[in-house]
C-alpha cells in the first residue's frame, strides 16, 4: 500500500498572509469608533452639563473600554493580538472610574495637577 503524497495537504501550499492585513484593520477602526462614539454619548446624553471630573471621567471610561475592546478583539479574531493595550485600557479606566466615584471639586483637581 502506497500513501499518495498529492492527496494529503501541506504547509507550503497555504499562501502567507500578508503583514498587515486581515481583520486587524477592522479591529483597530471598531475599536477606535466604539471609545470616541461611547465618550460622546457619555458627554452629550448621559452627562450633559455635568462637573468637569465626571465628563473628564466618562472620557476616561469612554476610551479605556475602546483599548480593551482592541485588546480582546485581536486576541480571538486575529492572529496579531495587542496584548500591550492592556496597559492604556486599565489606566484609563480606573482613573475615569476614580474620577466619577469621588467627583472631585476644582481645589481637588488644582492640588491633584501639581503632582
Amino acid at each position: 500500500m502506497s500513501i499518495d503524497t498529492d492527496a494529503v495537504p501541506s504547509e507550503d501550499t497555504q499562501a502567507p498572509r500578508p503583514a498587515g492585513s486581515g481583520p486587524v484593520k477592522r479591529v483597530i477602526g471598531a475599536s477606535l469608533v466604539t471609545g470616541a462614539v461611547t465618550a460622546l454619548v457619555l458627554t452629550l446624553a448621559v452627562f450633559p452639563g455635568a462637573t468637569e471630573s465626571v465628563i473628564t471621567g466618562s472620557l476616561l471610561v469612554a476610551f479605556g473600554l475602546g483599548w480593551a475592546m482592541l485588546r480582546v478583539l485581536t486576541a480571538r479574531m486575529t492572529s496579531q493580538p495587542q496584548r500591550w493595550a492592556t496597559v492604556p485600557a486599565v489606566a484609563m479606566t480606573a482613573t475615569g472610574a476614580g474620577l466619577l466615584i469621588f467627583t472631585p471639586q476644582n481645589p481637588t483637581l488644582t492640588w491633584l495637577n501639581f503632582l
